[in-house]
Formats: structure tokens, C-alpha cells, sequence
């Protein structure tokens, strides 16, 4: 990394208390950037590999070794496959706690794409990878799509951060939020805890009551995904059953026009 490219990160950061890993573009993909606060987490080692890049580190509050993985998946099925293949691979031999997250350029399930073409093939092999990783996909809150084009009618849920199963149950309480579009038709998403609970001010049945509470949330947050896609697709097949009306008068009004330009043309024989 340049200075200067060095120089616009600690802008985009706001101070110089940090550290980066990144991974220069190859191909069509662009570059890879991983910033944190080098206070929070100290690193040991970056791996820099396909589509994905490893920070290992201690995450000092806790004293936990951790990865911090950032993930752009190709666009190709089959690159996807060997990405998924790659992550397991490095995941089994590198034990430890792991943050995961990123652009996967893929949808879990057919109700995290709407006005675009979802794969039942491509969702089996992530779904495959992240159960046999042990991975947990944190739900999100706010904005259920984390992509919409310049359009607004191609919606797709593609970003995501997967945690650790065991991570999890050290740290029930994260939640993910996603943040208004950004870059590129994005989502940011934030990963954050529960402040009362960081601050150790619970005790374990109010650790109960948050899990408990949180919990309701995802659901609710859930039923309301749900409601709110199936509006938009009834929408969706209204609009669209309405511009094939418009196009089916606009085809049969030419066809009476092209039938009587045809008479006059007989008559005038005649």
C-alpha cells in the first residue's frame, strides 16, 4: 500500500490508532481493505489469499485468539465452490474464533432474493459450508437486503458476517444492523454487543432477560422480512401484470391498424 493510499485510510478511520491488512485487486474483483483498532485487537499474522483475507489476533478485552476474515466471493458457481472449499480447509487447520464477513454473492435461501434469478445449487453448497465450518449467520436488523441496483427492483441479501457457533455462546448478545446504502449499491452492516451487558452490569438473569429479549426481536424482525417480501412480490407481479396489459393493448392496436391498412389496400384494387 502506498503512502498516500495509506494516508486516505487514516482519514476514512478518523485517527492513527489502527492497523490494516489488504489484498491488492486481482482481475475484474476489486481490492480488499481490513481496518481495526489496533487497541482492540492485536495481530499475529495476515493471510492473504483468494478472494479472502485472515487476520489473526488477540482480541485484548477478552483474551481470545481470533480471526477476522473478509470475504469478496467471485460471481462463477464453480469459483464459489472452491472458495468455500478454501475457507473450510483453512478454517479446520487454524482452530480459534472466527469472524467472517463480506460480500458472499449468495442467498441462503429463496426469500433473500427478490427480481432476480435465485440457485437452489449455489445455496446448498454455502449452506453446506457454513454447518460444516460451524459458523452461525447473524441476522440482520433494520434493512433485511443488504444490495439493490440502480433500478430498485433487483434486491438480494449477499452480505452478511458469520460467527463462530462457539464464539456465540460466549457472546450471545450481537446483533447486526444494516445501515442505509453506500458504495457500489451496498449495505455497510454493523456488528455491535449489547452495551449493558459489556459493561458488566448484568447479572446472569438479566444476561437471561436480554437473550430472551433479543431473541423476540429476531423473530418479529424475521415475520416482518417476510411480510414486507411478499408485499413487495405481490407488487412486483402487479406492476408486471400491468406493463404486460399495456404491451398486449399497444400489440393489438397495431394489429388493427396493420388489419385495416390492409382492407383499404384490397379496396383500392377492387
Amino acid at each position: 500500500m502506498t503512502k498516500l493510499e495509506l494516508y486516505k485510510v487514516k482519514i476514512m478511520w478518523g485517527n492513527v490508532n489502527f492497523d490494516y491488512a489488504f489484498s491488492s485487486a486481482r482481475g475484474r474483483s476489486g481490492g480488499m481493505l481490513s481496518v481495526w483498532d489496533n487497541s482492540v485487537c492485536v495481530k499475529r499474522h495476515i493471510s492473504g489469499l483468494n478472494n479472502f483475507v485472515v487476520v489473526e489476533g488477540e482480541w485484548v478485552i477478552l483474551g481470545l485468539n481470533c480471526f477476522m476474515v473478509n470475504v469478496y466471493a467471485p460471481q462463477d458457481e464453480m469459483e464459489k465452490r472452491v472458495l468455500w472449499q478454501s475457507l473450510l480447509s483453512f478454517i479446520n487447520n487454524n482452530p480459534g474464533h472466527y469472524f467472517i464477513m463480506g460480500d458472499f454473492n449468495a442467498a441462503r435461501f429463496e426469500h433473500e432474493r427478490m427480481g432476480t434469478t435465485f440457485s437452489n445449487r449455489v445455496a446448498r453448497y454455502f449452506n453446506d459450508f457454513i454447518s460444516e465450518a460451524s459458523l452461525t449467520d447473524i441476522p440482520l436488523g433494520s434493512f433485511y437486503f443488504t444490495r439493490v441496483d440502480a433500478t430498485g427492483k433487483k434486491l438480494s441479501k449477499l452480505d452478511r458476517f458469520l460467527l463462530s457457533v462457539d464464539l456465540i455462546s460466549r457472546l450471545p448478545n450481537f446483533e447486526a444492523i444494516a445501515l442505509e446504502l453506500s458504495i457500489a449499491y451496498h449495505c455497510l452492516i454493523l456488528l455491535r454487543q449489547n452495551k449493558l451487558v459489556d459493561m458488566g452490569a448484568g447479572s446472569d438473569e438479566l444476561l437471561n432477560e436480554m437473550r430472551s429479549i433479543l431473541k423476540e426481536k429476531r423473530k418479529l424482525e424475521h415475520v416482518k422480512m417476510l411480510d414486507e417480501s411478499q408485499k413487495a412480490k405481490v407488487k412486483w407481479y402487479m406492476e408486471a401484470d400491468e406493463n404486460s396489459k399495456f404491451f398486449h393493448a399497444i400489440i393489438n392496436q397495431k394489429r388493427r391498424q396493420l388489419s385495416i391498412r390492409g382492407k383499404k389496400k384490397r379496396w383500392g384494387v377492387d
